[in-house]
């Protein structure tokens, strides 16, 4: 969803939902570095590794 300027995503772990955007830390361990229509990347902070999901519709 695109709100103003920024991206917003909402994502799901088990039955809890996460509402994120860019810059945004998740449950004190993930930064969400970057959303983009089709990916949002984040860094798995403790260990510094860039992980990637893929969104959008698939084609």
């Amino acid at each position: 969803m695109t709100e103003g300027t920024s991206t917003v995503v909402f994502l799901a772990q088990g039955e809890r939902m996460l509402v994120a955007r860019q810059g945004d830390l998740l449950n004190n361990q993930y930064r969400v570095e970057s959303v983009s229509a089709s990916a949002v990347t984040f860094v798995f902070e403790p260990l510094k590794q860039r992980q990637t999901l893929s969104i959008g519709n698939a084609k």
